[in-house]
């Protein structure tokens, strides 16, 4: 089952709906404690499932099953990798109505759903988008959009004008926000400065303005579908490429287990109405975590025996430096190595 999140309203309120979904998909990977995924969300009209369907021809993206508002997959061909992608796929410019979750309710023991404590007023598509912007975005790497129409445009916009959510560690802003890649496919005459203009610049001093690329694949609908997205599949490759170097310079490269224990972290936060504007994954990760260690012992220590091995002094300034930033998260959290090369 690929269903992953989902919203309902009864008279109660907003329910937000998590079928473990990320979960199960961790669980399935070859080794969640050293792997390092990326998230790349889909969203838009009919032609992300074609696009879906020519990136990850080895994944079942069209099997039957709960309607959902986002789906959420493990790419096959990545899954035994270091940097495992996880896609999440959802219709942003649907208006229909999503499934009941007692639908999905036994499909596996990490079920929960959340009382909605903002935004308990409004339609639908109001709270759908708030979910995906403060839940979902703050931990995407890259969002495709794929935009065919003026209307769709506004839908766009109605997404990318949500204040956004930030993963920061510790009083450190960190200026990092998802990639954007807008996808025209149908062979229709606007030009692509219209969608650059739906795109909110912000101008706050701690928030980047997002990293827009257009991939225009209007002239290649006769194409199959493999040669037609490979434009798509290039750009995507680049930027997870991108992405893995800027994660690792903001210390928010997170291995999957750890990613997972975050994520739902933050989620439970976001429904008690807490950390609304910003989540401190370095707070969290020290929230149980207690040191007996002698700090000025084990650098003495440490430095010995970096010096006894020959290490390169930068070398070893960056791994001291490394250590202090990150000493709290859980062992196996950052994906550097915790000896002195030999």
């Amino acid at each position: 089952m690929a269903a992953w999140l989902d919203t309902a309203q009864d008279s109660s309120g907003w329910t937000l709906t998590d079928t473990g979904r990320l979960e199960e998909l961790v669980h399935w990977m070859s080794h969640p404690d050293t792997q390092y995924p990326a998230l790349v969300c889909f969203a838009g009209n009919g032609n992300r499932v074609r696009a879906l369907r020519a990136l990850f021809p080895h994944n079942n993206v069209t099997r039957r099953g709960p309607a959902a508002l986002m789906r959420l997959h493990l790419s096959t061909e990545t899954a035994g990798t270091d940097h495992p992608v996880l896609f999440a796929e959802w219709g942003i410019y649907s208006s229909s109505g999503f499934a009941d979750p007692a639908l999905y309710r036994n499909s596996g023991p990490k079920f929960r759903q959340y009382s909605v404590s903002q935004r308990t007023s409004g339609s639908t598509a109001d709270m759908n988008l708030h979910v995906i912007s403060q839940v979902v975005l703050p931990w995407t790497q890259i969002l495709c959009l794929f935009v065919d129409s003026v209307s769709e445009m506004r839908e766009l916009q109605r997404l990318l004008d949500q204040p956004p959510h930030k993963i920061q560690v510790g009083s450190r802003s960190v200026a990092v926000r998802f990639k954007i890649v807008i996808v025209l496919t149908a062979p229709q005459d606007y030009a692509s400065h219209e969608l650059a203009a739906a795109v909110p610049q912000d101008q706050s001093h701690d928030v980047v303005a997002p990293e827009i690329t257009f991939v225009d694949l209007r002239d290649r609908h006769e194409l199959s579908p493999m040669a037609a997205f490979e434009p798509l599949r290039r750009v995507i490759l680049d930027k997870l490429q991108s992405v893995q170097v800027e994660q690792r310079q903001h210390g928010l490269l997170f291995s999957a287990i750890h990613l997972c224990a975050l994520w739902k972290s933050n989620l439970e936060s976001q429904m008690r109405g807490l950390d609304t504007t910003a989540f401190d994954s370095l707070r969290v990760a020290r929230k149980n975590y207690s040191s007996t260690l002698n700090r000025k012992a084990c650098l003495v220590e440490f430095l010995r025996q970096a010096e006894k091995t020959g290490c390169d002094a930068q070398d070893i300034s960056s791994f001291v430096a490394s250590a202090i930033l990150i000493d709290a998260y859980p062992p196996g959290m950052h994906c550097e190595s915790t000896h002195p090369p030999t």
